[in-house]
């Protein structure tokens, strides 16, 4: 054996050793690359499992019980791109878009506005919970509820007092408040969550400012009395505003059980219905009495002073003339205090037309006890003015609907005759709808007397205008039924016309519901509908109205005369 022969041998097995922990290397890295893919599998279909158990009822749920058992852990496929860090910027846009749609809409919760609002808002709150965030309705939903639910009321912040002007709309505008929150809850965009939280110190900064700068007290030079003053309106501008809720709630009613008793047995009465029609072409030209220009004559009426405000009262009818009589009235009003009468300086009836409107000054008394605060000067006009409405109905034989049937033909298309009517009134602050039933309407010459038609008539006058209101017991409606048709004697509800019918030379029967019977429109109960049946009196009746061919239209017409009380109000300070 050569000296160099154990050299070898341990080169070798060096060698061997080597190629050994090499292998065991890449095995262990192999096996541990398998564990990680392996690990990830399960974190994601934990998760999926998660998204389902909660939406089907939590841990007590589906899958929930199914773990408890020890069944395999199964989620349903569920693309990676939904998680909630994939795509924050697309969420953070989409928020920001969302308060731009409210800031062009001047943050608007009119009635049509807000349920646009309050719509938009839930359809992202319900993508925020089951999409992006994927909570599910858990307790972590009800955050995502209560974010929408501040973004959505936040613009009501405006009907307090103290904050219905200056740079209170600003604020509000600069505060989106989604886009905030999914910027403040961002852990992998920490620098969107830093820019974020200085944003929103900067944005209190400048509230602060803005309380201070709009502080204007003579002589007054003290930060601290500045800040004191400041807080004081504040606290002033939210009891006011609470009191006049509180107000506005007494005075519609709520608490009133008799009321609701009215109004539950007017929705399930069947003579309780509510007859719809549509405003005619010149809804884009407003006819009626409106205030317009409201202001305070004074920035800040001192105790003492005359408080004073200024309006112009605008008027447009579509009657001849285009005249209204119109007469003005005013007070000083503040919830929970005592209110002021003031005095016009236009007293009286007063004409307004399109061409001439009237601007309205009105005073209140200077009292050296008056409280200190925000009050509402309130112009007001009466004023007499008629709403006109009209329907035409379509006219056939029986006889010739049976027969259209039988031959399998559509009488609309082969008659020209629109399926469906509705009635349409003139532009103004009452609404009149017109029962409008399915076309045509059959006549049956052959049938028993009494019976030629089955057809009911009704009206609804509706107060619209949401700035005024019908003055109670003022309202009477005249309706006009063309010859040869008639309201059946005794067959209206709840209360038949005034009088004796009568017929003018055009061959239209005049029939007067007046307000000593059928027609009490109050602020409790904003509408009246009446109901009759139509009947046409004899058989010749019956054929003379389908003598005008294969088909007969007829125009009924409703008019409705009403006195309607509209008012305005704007805020007027009170300092001392």
């Amino acid at each position: 054996m050569s000296p160099g022969r154990p050299l070898n041998n341990a080169q070798e097995q060096a060698n061997d050793l080597r190629e050994k922990v090499l292998k065991e290397a890449r095995d262990a890295e192999k096996e541990q690359r398998e564990a990680e893919r392996e690990q990830k599998a399960v974190d994601r279909v934990n998760r999926q499992r998660q998204a389902v158990d909660t939406v089907l009822g939590g841990t007590e749920g589906i899958g929930g019980t199914a773990a408890a058992m020890g069944a395999p852990e199964v989620g349903l496929p569920v693309a990676e791109g939904f998680d909630k860090h994939v795509h924050p910027w697309f969420f953070f846009i989409v928020a920001l878009l969302l308060h731009a749609f409210d800031v062009i809409n001047g943050f608007s919760r009119s009635a049509g506005q807000a349920t646009v609002m309050f719509l938009l808002y839930a359809l992202f709150t319900f993508w925020a919970i089951f999409f992006y965030y994927r909570t599910g309705l858990t307790k972590d939903s009800g955050r995502y509820v209560g974010v929408s639910l501040v973004a959505f009321a936040l613009p009501y912040i405006f009907l307090i007092p103290a904050f219905n002007g200056g740079y209170v709309p600003l604020i509000v505008t600069l505060l989106p408040v989604w886009a905030l929150y999914i910027a403040l809850e961002q852990d992998s965009a920490l620098w969107l969550k830093r820019i974020a939280k200085l944003y929103i110190v900067i944005l209190i900064f400048l509230l602060f400012i803005m309380l201070i700068a709009r502080v204007q007290l003579p002589g007054v030079s003290s930060p601290a009395v500045l800040i004191g003053q400041s807080a004081k309106r504040f606290w002033t501008g939210v009891t006011d505003a609470w009191a006049n809720i509180w107000l506005k709630l007494k005075s519609a009613n709520i608490f009133n059980v008799a009321m609701w008793k009215q109004k539950i047995n007017e929705t399930f009465n069947p003579e309780a219905q509510f007859y719809l029609g549509q405003v005619e072409q010149n809804q884009k030209q407003p006819q009626g009495v409106y205030i317009t220009q409201l202001q305070s004559l004074y920035p800040v009426t001192y105790v003492g002073q005359q408080p004073a405000v200024i309006g112009r009262i605008e008027a447009k009818t579509f009657l001849p003339g285009g005249g209204v009589n119109v007469t003005p009235s005013c007070r000083l009003e503040r919830a929970g205090k005592t209110g002021y009468v003031g005095t016009p300086d236009r007293t009286g009836t007063i004409l307004v037309n399109e061409y001439l409107p009237v601007d309205v000054t009105c005073t209140f008394p200077a009292d050296p006890n008056m409280t200190i605060g925000t009050y509402y000067g309130v112009l007001g006009a009466a004023f007499n003015f008629e709403t006109w409405a009209y329907v035409t109905d379509t006219f056939v034989a029986r006889s010739a609907i049976v027969n259209e049937q039988q031959q399998g033909r559509d009488i609309h298309t082969d008659l020209g005759i629109d399926p469906t009517t509705t009635a349409i009134y003139t532009n103004g602050p009452v609404s009149i709808g017109i029962l409008a039933d399915q076309q045509p309407i059959a006549i049956d010459p052959d049938a028993p007397t009494g019976s030629f038609i089955s057809q009911r008539f009704g009206f609804t006058v509706a107060n619209v205008w949401d700035q005024g209101m019908i003055e109670g017991g003022s309202v009477e409606a005249e309706v006009l039924v063309p010859q040869p048709f008639q309201l059946k004697e005794g067959s209206c509800l709840p209360t038949g016309w005034t009088g004796q019918p009568t017929t003018d030379a055009n061959g239209m029967t005049h029939y007067l519901f007046t307000r000593d019977n059928s027609l009490q429109i109050d602020a409790r109960n904003d509408y009246r509908t009446v109901t009759c049946q139509l009947i046409l009196p004899d058989k010749q009746s019956a054929e003379q109205v389908l003598s005008f061919g294969e088909k007969t239209p007829v125009t009924f017409v409703v008019i409705a005369r009403y006195k309607y009380d509209i008012e305005q109000k704007v805020p007027v300070r009170v300092e001392k």
